[in-house]
């Protein structure tokens, strides 16, 4: 019987040479593919936050032309409690004082679950809601929805139908300041606004936050290690912000485009003017 030798080949693996080349390789393609991820991922966010102003926007427009070309009232106390009424302990209907600018009484949190989100503690817990911008990250740093649900907390600035600053002390340590000749829209008192369209139609209603709190020592984008700021990038610093306009439209400026329009107790520094000289980005 004849013999045939068979020849076995040894299967041969990588070296480890080969392998360090190929996670060199594919690291380098993270280094390059990681920063255009997560640009993408800031403008979608971006994109989101302008949808959920111009529902706010749909919003307004309902409510107004239900009740007179008003905005929902957002002062200090409600509408029908007695003159210097400013704390919901001492008004009669239990509304909530308005003077904060997230921060929306008893008539906003109604006009919120008509016209723009029923609340409940699902929806506010998750993702898609559309009473906040998706960057802001401090208004629901507790993960408790009751802030939202019960005290009128949301994730955007309210620019309407405040109190007049003019008048005097407004309650937790507001202070708005008076008129900047620096500012595109000449101070504070457009923020008083009671109804659509009048002296400061072309002025905005609603906006991302952009605030600084102070640590003790210093004014700061952070407060117990959580950025305060929407849109927020390197060090905390926001980008920018949205804006809502009466017509709809959602407009886009840089940070250093918006100026502060308020402080609060000596704690916060709250921006929301725009500066002249810079000139505004769609």
């Amino acid at each position: 019987m004849k013999k045939t030798n068979v020849s076995i080949q040894k299967k041969k693996g990588f070296t480890l040479v080969e392998l360090l080349v190929v996670i060199s390789i594919i690291a380098m393609l993270l280094a390059v593919l990681m920063p255009a991820l997560s640009k993408a991922r800031e403008a979608a966010k971006k994109v989101i936050c302008g949808s959920n102003l111009r529902q706010w926007g749909i919003a307004y427009s309902s409510y107004a032309s239900a009740n007179d070309g008003a905005f929902p009232y957002n002062g200090t106390s409600c509408p029908w409690c007695p003159a210097g009424t400013t704390s919901s302990t001492a008004c009669v209907h239990g509304w909530n004082p308005g003077a904060d600018l997230a921060y929306g009484n008893k008539v906003v949190q109604m006009f919120w679950d008509k016209y723009i989100l029923k609340r409940d503690k699902n929806i506010i817990s998750g993702d898609n809601n559309v009473l906040f911008c998706p960057t802001q990250k401090w208004h629901r740093s507790s993960k408790d929805p009751q802030g939202v649900l019960n005290n009128g907390l949301c994730g955007f600035y309210m620019l309407t139908s405040k109190a007049s600053w003019d008048t005097g002390a407004l309650p937790g340590g507001w202070n708005f300041g008076g008129e900047r000749p620096d500012r595109k829209w000449g101070g504070d008192n457009w923020v008083t606004k009671k109804k659509l369209g009048g002296k400061y139609k072309d002025l905005p209603i609603v906006m991302d936050i952009k605030q600084k709190f102070f640590n003790g020592s210093k004014w700061d984008w952070y407060n117990n290690g959580i950025v305060v700021s929407s849109h927020a990038r390197n060090k905390g610093v926001p980008e920018g912000g949205d804006y809502l306009f009466e017509d709809g439209h959602a407009k886009w400026y840089l940070n250093n485009e918006i100026g502060m329009g308020a402080t609060v107790s000596g704690q916060w520094q709250c921006y929301y003017d725009i500066i002249k000289k810079y000139k505004a980005v769609d």
